[in-house]
């Protein structure tokens, strides 16, 4: 019987774990409607004890570790964007230009609050207050409980156009730091949002949105667009160094190095003190398909080792050496997932959420 479950688990196209996994339709009809894949903007967030997803098809979940539905509402929007989530409650933009608040106990609205764009980031919280952008340049400061507005800040620069969507903003102490869609990066005052700084980092034309996370350590920022990464002061925003690659997906960080994933199939290991890539480990394509690399998930590093989830598979990359191991693969591509600990949480195409263990 064992020998049997074994081989069902094959045929159905992934490496099972031991850890609790589960399927959950996040839209009710999606066992029905399974046959249209439809492009998906929403994403998956995880709490201490529970994980929501949120769907293109528009609809929102809750269910616990465990893979119990707590609840399910209709989303009541068309998202842009994956969830993001504080002590109470969840937020989400939607591409008739409102930011949602909902209660993260039982889905209820909190507040609503409107805006003119179809594109907006992710929010960063701050204590009372909350932060978010849109793709022409808007800089929005709300307050968490009511959604009222505390100021706004414009940043319209040579384009309107944002290709991948806004970064989210970062906020480290009284200071919100900004990757804005024509290739700056701003630093503002958190109480009014007066500009401190604002440095041209990259300068394509048409294309130079800073569409990835900005990432801080110490005294120094780190910004992503198409034509690379680059090091910035967090005081004055002068540029220390800059790698010319196209990034795919967003990069993580330790003490040392910033890994990042190339549209070439290498990860790359970047000094984060000179900005030289030390070393680039290639990625056989008969392992990562190029097209591939249009949707890595996620990248993480699990204790010494590196974590690379794409749309297909899930690959480990262990400290010292330079092959990688496929520990997961999917039956079909997926659309959004999120890492945590040794459980990877994923949105199917179908609007299924579903879990799986990385040991």
């Amino acid at each position: 019987m064992k020998r049997a479950w074994l081989l069902l688990a094959f045929l159905l196209g992934f490496e099972f774990a031991q850890a609790k996994e589960f399927s959950i339709p996040v839209d009710p009809q999606a066992l029905i409607r399974s046959k249209y894949h439809i492009r998906e903007r929403g994403g998956i967030v995880v709490g201490n004890d529970f994980v929501l997803a949120l769907t293109s098809r528009g609809w929102l979940v809750k269910a616990d570790f465990d893979g119990k539905l707590l609840w399910r509402i209709p989303a009541e929007c068309k998202p842009v964007n994956s969830p993001a989530i504080d002590d109470s409650n969840l937020y989400y933009a939607c591409a008739n230009g409102t930011l949602m608040a909902r209660s993260i106990k039982t889905g209820e609205d909190v507040w609503r609050f409107k805006y003119s764009d179809s594109v907006a980031s992710l929010p960063a919280f701050a204590q009372d207050r909350l932060v978010f952008q849109t793709g022409s340049g808007m800089v929005y400061c709300l307050n968490k409980a009511d959604g009222a507005l505390r100021w706004i800040s414009r940043h319209q620069g040579r384009t309107r156009l944002s290709i991948m969507g806004a970064s989210q903003p970062l906020i480290i102490g009284d200071r919100v730091y900004l990757g804005l869609v024509d290739g700056f990066v701003a630093e503002l005052k958190m109480d009014d949002g007066s500009l401190v700084w604002k440095k041209e980092v990259f300068s394509r034309t048409f294309i130079s949105d800073i569409d990835y996370q900005l990432v801080a350590d110490q005294d120094t920022l780190y910004a992503s667009s198409l034509d690379g990464i680059c090091a910035l002061s967090k005081n004055t925003g002068k540029v220390f160094w800059c790698v010319k690659e196209n990034i795919a997906g967003d990069y993580v960080q330790d003490d040392e190095y910033i890994y990042a994933m190339s549209k070439e199939k290498q990860l790359m290991m970047i000094n984060k003190i000179t900005g030289m890539v030390e070393k680039r480990i290639q990625i056989p394509k008969t392992i990562l398909a190029k097209w591939e690399l249009e949707k890595i998930l996620a990248l993480t590093k699990n204790q010494d080792n590196l974590i690379l989830v794409s749309s297909r598979r899930v690959l480990e990359i262990k400290a010292g050496e330079e092959k990688p191991r496929q520990i997961l693969r999917f039956r079909e591509p997926v659309r959004a997932g999120v890492i945590f600990g040794d459980r990877l949480f994923l949105l199917s195409p179908k609007g299924e959420m579903f879990s799986r263990g990385l040991k």
